[in-house]
């Protein structure tokens, strides 16, 4: 039975066997012994980065009066490339996401980081515009940023509906470490609703209308 791993050379692998008797393992790298463990129910394996790139079979054999068995991982190691690091990215939506505002109304964006300090990007685009991008994007130089705000804990900025639509507002917060962490609202943007006749129009129109009967049949009089 064997099984497949990966690690980029200078990482750590541990391999781990445990079974339901006493034994004795063996620990074997493409057929070499590089450890074993005496009566035992389980045992670790722990490379420390320093095997080169290649494909490797790590197998481990356990035997007792009762028998042997062997287990075999096939390890593949591929070459390390340095080069610059590359930040993490997280998305998040708060659980009010989704939110709607009327042509003229204003809204209210914040967010924060308890005890840490970043700077945050806020950026408005169409709400499909960064569909299949890959995170993190060019937010620093992004069309849609609207705001830099540099060494914060809070960050809080109100954004007028202006025009009808579904927009995607988000925060993109940039900590020291060089992490990001994405913030994100679907913004939909509504026309104003339509103004309905005043109630009180309806009843000077039938006013007038009874007034003009009345003079009509005082003319037919006289």
């Amino acid at each position: 039975m064997s099984q497949e791993v990966f690690n980029v050379e200078r990482e750590t692998r541990s391999f781990r066997i445990v079974t339901d008797q006493i034994v004795n393992v063996t620990w074997q790298i493409d057929g070499a012994v590089v450890q074993t463990n005496e009566s035992v129910i389980s045992a670790n394996l722990t490379i420390d980065g320093q095997i080169p790139p290649g494909n490797w079979n790590v197998s481990t054999i356990v035997e007792n009066p009762n028998g042997t068995d062997i287990h075999t991982w096939v390890w593949y190691v591929v070459p390390y490339h340095p080069g610059p690091p590359k930040p993490l990215a997280m998305v998040r939506q708060p659980d009010h996401y989704h939110i709607s505002n009327t042509v003229g109304e204003t809204r209210t964006f914040s967010v924060s980081l308890e005890d840490t300090y970043f700077t945050v990007y806020w950026i408005m685009t169409d709400a499909y515009a960064l569909y299949g991008e890959v995170l993190p994007f060019d937010f620093q130089n992004h069309p849609g940023l609207i705001r830099r705000d540099v060494n914060v804990s809070f960050s809080q900025i109100d954004i007028p509906a202006t025009t009808i639509g579904e927009f995607s507002v988000m925060a993109v917060l940039e900590q020291n470490d060089g992490s990001i962490i994405v913030t994100s609202w679907f913004w939909e943007i509504k026309s104003p609703p339509a103004l309905s006749q005043p109630l009180y129009f309806g009843a000077i129109v039938g006013v007038v209308g009874l007034l003009l009967i009345a003079w009509l049949m005082r003319r037919l009089k006289n």
